[in-house]
């Protein structure tokens, strides 16, 4: 075995492994006081009543809480610290901007709690339901009710864009009512925003496939003009048509906004602010007759999803399953 002065290579290794385990844990300490910064060290349950659950997530549970002192009830995000040890940027960028914004229309971060296992982000509770499904449930739908929702959305990607903001996935599934009265929209899910500067361009394909603006695809960098495309399909190059058997009943005005904002070169698309000051948005160009296939077509559309989100947790616990078993 080779010494030196007494210094074995087995010692060499040992003593490498121990500093390599004290690295580790130091490094992942240092991202979670990152994502942390800021926190009430108490023990949450000193604070609130916590509750059922509400929903889950690769990283997270939500429960509904009540506060202990006012009553008044949130939902609280409890990330398992275990569960984003590779993923403290992604996770910290969503706090970082939940710190940073306060709009009607976006979910409101209220204060955060941390123990050794949980970071607690107490939230804003909605409880109005997703957007298509409650257009779905009311039964109608108008021009002037798609303006108002869009008006409502455009001033809250006016208002991240101002901060540097860029979503990055806006989609029906993120965009909540406040409440049973459906008239306030909550943007949620800020898990794939980033913030950047005015010189900077973003590169990472993200998204929702059939919500993903063309340059997001390319690959070829892109920033906030991602946030103002929206459509069912994905568009390539810009070529695309109204089919009459959806299209008869929609107003000139409602096309010409789609028009300008379903430009495939982001520097000619509209910005939030242009698309705030269209006559669709801000005149009285949005017609209030009832849009006979829309409820229908909504209708359509969540069964097929549902059905889409149940084969996918299908497979998950499958594959659960199957390396479970191995």
């Amino acid at each position: 075995m080779l010494r030196s002065s007494g210094f074995s290579i087995r010692r060499f290794q040992i003593l490498f492994v121990r500093e390599l385990a004290l690295l580790v844990y130091f490094g992942s300490t240092m991202a979670f006081r990152h994502l942390s910064a800021g926190s009430n060290k108490e023990p949450i349950s000193d604070h609130y009543n916590i509750g059922l659950t509400l929903g889950s997530g690769t990283f997270s549970v939500v429960k509904k809480a009540e506060h202990r002192k006012t009553k008044q009830v949130y939902a609280i995000k409890c990330i398992d610290k275990g569960a984003v040890e590779d993923n403290e940027e992604m996770i910290g960028v969503e706090i970082d901007i939940l710190k940073q914004v306060s709009h009607k229309n976006i979910i409101g971060l209220k204060e955060m709690f941390e123990d050794q296992k949980f970071i607690y982000l107490v939230m804003e509770l909605v409880t109005g339901g997703e957007l298509f499904e409650t257009i779905v449930e009311r039964g109608s739908y108008s021009e002037k009710d798609a303006s108002v929702v869009i008006t409502q959305l455009l001033q809250a990607v006016q208002y991240l864009h101002g901060k540097g903001i860029v979503h990055r996935d806006l989609k029906p599934e993120n965009l909540l009512y406040e409440d049973a009265t459906a008239t306030t929209i909550k943007i949620a899910d800020f898990g794939l925003s980033k913030i950047i500067s005015s010189r900077m361009l973003l590169t990472t394909a993200c998204g929702t496939p059939g919500y993903v603006a063309p340059e997001v695809l390319l690959c070829d960098g892109y920033e906030k003009p991602v946030d103002l495309w929206s459509v069912d399909e994905q568009i390539m190059q810009g070529s695309y048509e109204y089919m009459d058997e959806y299209w008869d009943s929609i107003s000139p005005s409602a096309k010409d906004l789609i028009d300008h904002l379903l430009v495939v070169d982001p520097k000619k698309r509209y910005t939030a602010a242009q698309a705030l000051n269209h006559p669709w948005i801000a005149g009285n160009a949005a017609t209030r007759q009832d849009i006979d296939s829309v409820v229908q077509r909504l209708r359509q559309w969540n069964a097929k999803r549902r059905l889409k989100s149940a084969m996918l947790a299908t497979l998950a616990v499958q594959k659960f399953v199957g390396l479970w078993s191995t």
